[in-house]
């Protein structure tokens, strides 16, 4: 009968020490960018910067029938052996309707993509 008893005292004793861990921050904010309205042509590229301050180029491609705009994000970074890294985020909108999307963990975008006639 005293061993269930040595057992339930020594999970309490351990359960205290395994709940006071150390509070782990938060993970930050992604910081907000609005683009706006992009008038977009099919294949032709834009220079866009992202609110930390990163610019990125998008590629649109026109959906036929001009419903859908496919947008091919891409930043490109190059580290300090000079090996370059590309990151590329492919989304698909309807043109003329306000979007936001989330680009990376650093950042949020908005904009509204227009099909000039």
């Amino acid at each position: 009968m005293k061993e269930p008893t040595l057992l339930i005292v020594v999970l309490s004793v351990v359960s205290l020490f395994v709940g006071c861990s150390k509070h782990v921050p938060a993970a930050a904010k992604p910081k907000a960018t609005d683009w706006g309205v992009i008038e977009v042509s099919n294949g032709v590229p834009s220079r866009l910067t992202l609110a930390d301050g990163r610019v990125c180029t998008v590629t649109p491609t026109i959906m036929p029938g001009g419903h859908q705009v496919e947008l091919v994000t891409a930043i490109t970074n190059t580290d300090a052996a000079k090996t370059r890294h590309v990151y590329s985020l492919t989304s698909y909108f309807t043109p003329n309707e306000h979007t936001t999307f989330v680009f990376d963990q650093s950042n949020i975008v908005s904009l509204t993509l227009h099909i000039p006639q």
